[in-house]
């Protein structure tokens, strides 16, 4: 009794969100639903909260959550450049709640505006997944309302799961200290020229391919493992320093990397592959964030990280957006990732 429903059209209505969710149960084959999961494309944003009202409506409970995402699919429909809803609804013994008695595990579905999310969001002892949202106003919702601090957070009560992330990003280097830095210019870099040590990273044939570096970075006082991403600006031979989209302080730590885009299909495949196999049985459902610079529209039109997923899981209900940002526990510890895929499979326990 899990099923996904999908509906677009040329204004954002909220009849739209009510026909996603008419469209998931008859899917799952029931008339009323325990909970529902329901993104919104940006069209919604001047009053999503009416199209989540409907939602509520047409599934008979007031457990909806959600949020608006730049572009949002299911197994069968991606959003198009139209308004659209895309909804997965929960029945038997699978909900989504806030506050579960007894958890079967400490992992929970997090979804914020990037406003929202910092470290208070990430270094809690709850192990979480899910993605970041659009900005805004009522952009997050919960209970079939708006989230006023910006984030939700439910647990999935009934299933078991495994999270995977595929990254579309290699590591070049392993952390290297910041020694000195000017504004946005990264002078030196473990006692050297940085430049260089960006020169000396890329072993590979060809010349180093500066509209793909990126370099990771943790602060001095991260005990976590979490990081930011910066993008490469620019280079300066003569000073040999390197510009970054964000500035570094010295005393933080980063790690030279570069966007492997040609070889994401095959890390996401790689990740569906690993990720099923510590399945006991076929999963029930499967929940996916990726990253928006991984979307069809950045992608050549191709949409290869749900195909992965369909080809692997045919039958299996799908929902997902591509969005502002990734959330995933990265051994043990949460991060916000970048450029990468998350996906979690989920079984009933009665099932396993």
């Amino acid at each position: 009794m899990i099923a996904t429903g999908f509906a677009q059209g040329q204004q954002p209505h909220a009849d739209l969100a009510h026909q996603a969710v008419v469209n998931a149960l008859r899917n799952a084959q029931t008339d009323i639903a325990n909970s529902v999961l329901l993104f919104l494309t940006p069209h919604f944003s001047e009053d999503s909260i009416s199209s989540v009202r409907a939602a509520a409506r047409a599934a008979n409970c007031t457990q909806v959550v959600g949020c608006i995402a730049t572009e949002i699919f299911t197994e069968h429909s991606p959003a198009l450049h139209q308004p659209a809803a895309a909804a997965m609804v929960f029945g038997g013994g699978v909900s989504l709640q806030h506050h579960a008695e007894a958890p079967l595990s400490n992992l929970r579905l997090f979804l914020a505006t990037p406003e929202t999310m910092g470290a208070t969001a990430l270094e809690q002892d709850i192990q979480r997944f899910g993605g970041v949202a659009e900005s805004g106003k009522n952009a997050v919702w919960c209970n079939s309302r708006e989230a006023v601090n910006g984030s939700c957070e439910v647990e999935l009560e009934g299933v078991v799961g495994n999270i995977g992330i595929s990254h579309g990003i290699k590591r070049l280097t392993q952390p290297l200290a910041v020694t000195a830095t000017q504004g946005y210019d990264v002078v030196y870099v473990a006692g050297k020229p940085a430049l260089q040590t960006l020169q000396q990273a890329w072993t590979y044939d060809g010349e180093l391919p500066l509209h793909r570096i990126i370099a990771f970075i943790l602060s001095e006082d991260d005990e976590h493992g979490h990081y930011q991403m910066a993008a490469l600006v620019a280079i300066n031979e003569q000073e040999r320093t390197v510009t970054l989209s964000q500035k570094v302080e010295p005393g933080a730590s980063l790690c030279w990397a570069v966007r492997e885009p040609d070889q994401s299909p095959q890390y996401c495949a790689e990740m569906v592959l690993n990720l099923g196999a510590k399945m006991l049985q076929q999963p029930d459902f499967g929940l996916m964030f990726s990253c928006l610079g991984r979307s069809p529209h950045f992608d050549g039109g191709v949409d290869y990280t749900r195909q992965i997923v369909r080809q692997r899981f045919p039958q299996m209900p799908l929902l997902g957006f591509y969005g502002n940002g990734e959330i995933a526990p990265v051994k043990g510890r949460n991060q916000l990732l970048q450029l990468s895929a998350v996906l979690g499979l989920f079984s009933q326990v009665g099932n396993v």
